[in-house]
């Protein structure tokens, strides 16, 4: 019996000791221990309560919530209860949703919205279900990107993303005409530096021609397995590019894609290995002389690097890599990575790439098997 009480004795100094320690805490000033609590997540910060009688209510004086809910975590159960018992401005609130959520997310985008948030992260799981347009009202976002959902279309009286700098558009689906809706989108982003469309579905039987015009942005990244209508304009800052939508890269109106690229210094080209079809869905090799002719002097002016990833050595692609070292006068580096199905041994093509035009004098070609 004597032993057992020693050992309960020992038991509570050692619990009455981290519990001085975690009062000393918060002798600290009021933004470090903000810094803490969002470092740990809003699930351990919440947690803390338990630490003392001083720590019960520490996490609700957070003047700044980061919110982060990974896909296989469920934490977005303590949501409703964070925003009833924390009012401080939330600057982060990213989440995965699943069918169990995704009918709350209009009551959390309205308590966002008033709260100032700056970064959203919405993801969804299967069957693009429709997110609610107030998803448009959280005017203070400098980011934002939705993956797998319907987008729907702007509210009336819609204000704009004055400070937006990143805007990310994955798997996501758009009403009939909803490449105006981006349009506009991207036309009111005055700030916009950095822009991702991944798979964007827009509905309808026609492809209408769109203009994406962002003076200030700096990368550009576009994947696609059709042409959507892109246009690009007054992209004046746009530094480097990745694009793959390779079944689009020698139709006629490439040449005005392109075109709007004369400021990108670095190129990320991204091959498919689907056939190419002229206008009239017929299957055609594309070779230089028809890629020249759709070539307009002022085209890549400034590009210095290209990277060309999932080379077969088909035509089309070896006709494109001419035509780049040919007119590319900047170039310094081509680098090509080999991907499956090679149409040719790497030795023939190597062959046909060393009796390529260059002019650059400073160009080399950069080959990974």
């Amino acid at each position: 019996m004597p032993l057992q009480g020693s050992t309960k004795r020992r038991r509570g100094r050692a619990t009455g000791a981290a519990a001085a320690e975690a009062d000393a805490l918060i002798s600290l000033p009021p933004e470090v221990l903000d810094d803490i609590l969002n470092r740990v997540g809003i699930l351990d910060a919440v947690r803390t309560s338990v630490l003392s009688r001083v720590w019960r209510c520490q996490w609700e004086e957070l003047s700044s919530l980061d919110l982060s809910f990974p896909r296989h975590e469920d934490g977005l159960r303590v949501v409703d209860g964070v925003f009833l018992r924390c009012p401080g401005r939330v600057q982060r609130f990213c989440a995965h949703l699943d069918n169990t959520y995704a009918g709350r997310i209009h009551d959390w985008l309205r308590v966002l919205s008033r709260r100032g948030v700056e970064i959203l992260d919405l993801s969804c799981g299967d069957g693009f279900p429709a997110f609610p347009s107030s998803v448009f009202s959280c005017g203070r976002l400098t980011s934002l990107s939705l993956c797998g959902c319907s987008i729907p279309l702007l509210p009336p009286g819609f204000m704009a993303f004055p400070e937006l700098r990143s805007l990310a558009l994955e798997n996501v689906r758009l009403q009939d005409c909803g490449e105006y809706q981006l349009e506009e989108i991207i036309d009111t982003s005055p700030l916009l530096e950095d822009l991702v469309l991944q798979h964007v579905f827009i509905s309808g039987a026609y492809v209408r021609e769109w203009a994406i015009r962002a003076p200030n942005l700096s990368h550009l990244s576009i994947y696609s397995k059709n042409n959507q209508g892109w246009i690009l304009k007054e992209l004046t800052s746009l530094s480097s590019a990745v694009i793959s939508l390779w079944e689009f890269i020698v139709h006629r109106n490439f040449t005005k894609f392109l075109s709007g690229l004369i400021q990108v210094r670095e190129l990320l080209v991204i091959m498919s290995a689907a056939p190419i079809f002229d206008e009239e869905q017929q299957e055609f090799e594309a070779n230089r002389e028809f890629l020249n002719a759709l070539w307009t002097d002022g085209m890549c002016t400034n590009l210095q690097v290209v990277k060309m990833i999932g080379i077969s050595w088909r035509p089309n692609e070896m006709s494109f890599i001419e035509l780049i070292l040919s007119k590319a006068r900047l170039l310094h580096t081509l680098w090509i990575s080999q991907g499956d199905k090679l149409v040719m041994s790497n030795e023939d093509a190597l062959y046909e790439l060393l009796r390529y035009k260059r002019a650059s004098p400073e160009a080399q070609v950069l080959f990974k098997g």
